[in-house]
């Protein structure tokens, strides 16, 4: 990147042509006279000096039978020399530019990335309103107590991070991930069913299992009993232990679905009578350049223009264009094609959101018909499961009794 000062330097881009401008250049070495950006043509040579050794140069041709002459001249002189009777256009300029760093001395934007929990909107009207108001001086702002009462006002976030970056606020967000709860037991339960089923798979960690792969089973059965028994070698019972029974259960269950919806439908569309509204914000102040009349009923769409330069430097001045429109109804009807696939896709939102939760599909004998002017989805999906839940019981009072003695 070029510094300012070679930006600025008064240069000059010079063509010299001759029998003798090998023995001119060498010359010009000599003199300490510096050459850039070098270009040779059949015409002669193009080449980059100072204006200050420009005045040597003219100097010094005359010695060597060649001809120098000022292509263009570049730098911050010639600029002004060549506007100096646009004396507006410059002071305007100015203004401008001192405009643009003053109001990067402010955050005038806010923005949040990596949140699914609360809205964006949510989360910038709580920040500008209680914490950052839009307008406050960057250096006014503490990061670290900014970053502390997000994690105090957002406890279902794991990490908060904010940066300012230009005129802007960033904050980014990490959401926890929610650990599965594992519930454990430490008083005597056994395992029972929660549904009916035909049992598929069961690991009894602990306890004593009471069914196998193929039995059927109804609901409230006990699958795994946390009553242990005992016995001797000679099959007598000895000892009677009461346990938290643990395992997993595997078995065979139906889901009875059903979804109806009729073929006639309203469909709504933006219909030909539209107005638009045009309001402006500088800084905190919000001026309504031009609202319609007459809107009671009209559904509106809103886009705000935030003018800004490059990604970070915001300006103090958006632009909020609101466009009203005036909604239509339609009454229409579903072709048997397109209410087929509309129950498929409930249906595969429905599989799906089984699937999440454990569920294997087996068998789908779910069928789609439409009639009577309602498309119907029914029928039955086999599926594989975890049907056992832990359920306390009451040990008997003799057996308290007996342990006591």
């Amino acid at each position: 990147m070029r510094k300012w000062s070679d930006i600025c330097a008064y240069r000059c881009v010079i063509h010299i042509t001759g029998w003798e401008v090998e023995r001119f250049l060498n010359i010009c070495k000599h003199n300490d006279i510096l050459f850039t950006d070098v270009i040779m043509d059949k015409t002669g040579v193009f080449a980059t000096i100072s204006y200050k050794a420009w005045k040597t140069v003219q100097k010094l041709q005359e010695k060597c039978q060649v001809s120098c002459s000022i292509v263009t001249e570049t730098g911050l002189y010639p600029f002004l020399r060549k506007y100096k009777k646009r004396v507006a256009f410059v002071v305007s300029l100015m203004v401008c530019a001192g405009i643009v760093f003053y109001s990067s001395l402010f955050i005038w934007h806010i923005d949040v990335e990596g949140t699914s929990i609360y809205t964006e909107e949510e989360i910038v009207t709580y920040i500008s309103d209680s914490l950052v108001p839009i307008g406050t001086k960057r250096a006014a702002i503490s990061i670290a107590e900014l970053e502390k009462t997000l994690r105090m006002q957002y406890d279902q976030i794991a990490w908060i991070t904010c940066d300012v970056e230009g005129t802007r606020l960033v904050v980014r967000f990490v959401e926890t991930v929610e650990k599965e709860e594992v519930t454990t037991f430490d008083t005597p339960c056994n395992i029972v069913a929660v549904k009916d089923g035909i049992v598929l798979d069961l690991l009894a960690k602990s306890g004593t299992k009471l069914v196998n792969p193929g039995d059927e089973v109804k609901k409230g059965d006990v699958l795994i009993t946390g009553v242990v028994n005992i016995y001797n070698e000679y099959e007598e019972l000895i000892e009677t232990n009461y346990v938290a029974a643990d395992g997993i259960v595997y078995a065979q269950t139906k889901y009875q679905y059903q979804q109806a919806f009729p073929l006639d439908y309203t469909q709504k569309r933006q219909g030909k009578k539209k107005k638009t509204g045009i309001t402006i914000q500088l800084g905190n102040s919000v001026k309504t350049l031009h609202q319609p009349k007459l809107v009671d009923g009209y559904e509106q769409v809103s886009t705000t223009h935030t003018f800004h330069i490059g990604k970070a430097y915001y300006l103090p001045f958006s632009v909020t264009v609101t466009k009203y429109y005036q909604p239509i109804y339609e009454t229409k009807t579903y072709t048997e094609e397109e209410a087929r696939k509309k129950q498929e896709q409930l249906l595969q939102t429905y599989i799906a959101d089984l699937k999440k939760k454990g569920v294997e599909i087996l068998e789908n004998n779910v069928t789609i018909e439409c009639k009577d002017g309602e498309c119907l989805a029914s029928g039955i999906l086999v599926v594989r499961e975890i049907i056992g839940a832990p359920e306390t019981f009451v040990i008997p009072e003799e057996t308290i009794q007996k342990n006591e003695e």
